[in-house]
């Protein structure tokens, strides 16, 4: 109190705001956009048809397994299950509350013999959790570059699951079952938090970039990697940067 009384009035509050409170945390911003089928949607026939005579078809073909390659909102031609992520990041940059998983676990589910959800977004440090809504056994099977394989048989019913930790691989891998060919997804493990997955209106949100510019990648199981307009978007704090409508063409 003796030195407050000494001190001129601003002084004092600039040293009670030293004292009192931690440097701000590192400003952040996000990029968002849509991507849009272009050219003729195909109807696909299903990989499965009802009452098929395929392995297990008392629970496989109760009903028809749909081809999932094309999810195309009819209103707009969003396209949903586009894989899109920043292709480099120094990890020093990432915001403390980023570095970590938000979820500690994710989970892929195995129902009518499709795999629930169909495309999925990790972070390494995560826990796969594999559950099993049918009654015949899956096994879920993940064919890494230079990750982690796994390749676990998941019991009928199996509403527990099997667990596995995730290792970042370097893009998109498949996510099949042996038993059933016909069932096969697709997962993105990275070693950072920015990627998302594009939802049924074709719609992604990439949140707590530091400010700069990137370059991303984009993915679709029917082609593999986009040729989109991805490459020197800039970031700024506080704002989200739209990247507008990106042309997925039709293959």
């Amino acid at each position: 109190m003796r030195l407050a009384r000494l001190l001129p009035a601003g002084l004092v509050a600039a040293s009670a705001v030293c004292m009192n409170f931690a440097p701000a945390a590192a400003q952040t911003g996000s990029v968002k956009g849509t991507f849009v089928f272009e050219g003729e949607v195909p109807e696909l026939p299903p990989k499965v048809k009802e009452g098929e005579n395929v392995k297990d078809g008392q629970v496989c073909a109760a009903d028809a397994v749909p081809d999932q390659t094309y999810v195309v909102d009819p209103s707009t031609k969003g396209l949903a299950n586009v894989f899109i992520w920043v292709q480099r990041i120094d990890k020093d940059e990432i915001p403390e509350e980023f570095k970590k998983p938000k979820q500690a676990k994710i989970t892929i589910d195995q129902k009518g013999c499709v795999f629930v959800p169909h495309c999925v977004v990790a972070q390494e440090g995560q826990t796969l959790v594999m559950l099993n809504g049918d009654a015949v056994a899956h096994n879920v099977h993940l064919s890494a570059v230079r990750g982690k394989e796994i390749n676990d048989l998941v019991a009928p019913n199996d509403r527990k699951g099997v667990e596995r930790p995730l290792k970042a691989d370097l893009m998109p891998m498949p996510v099949k079952c042996d038993i059933h060919p016909w069932m096969i997804g697709h997962m993105l493990i990275l070693d950072h938090p920015y990627a998302a997955l594009s939802d049924e209106k074709g719609q992604f949100t990439i949140e707590g970039l530091p400010e700069g510019t990137y370059d991303f990648r984009v993915w679709h199981e029917s082609q593999g990697y986009v040729k989109v307009d991805a490459k020197g978007i800039e970031v700024r704090a506080g704002k989200a940067t739209d990247m507008g409508k990106l042309t997925v063409e039709a293959k």
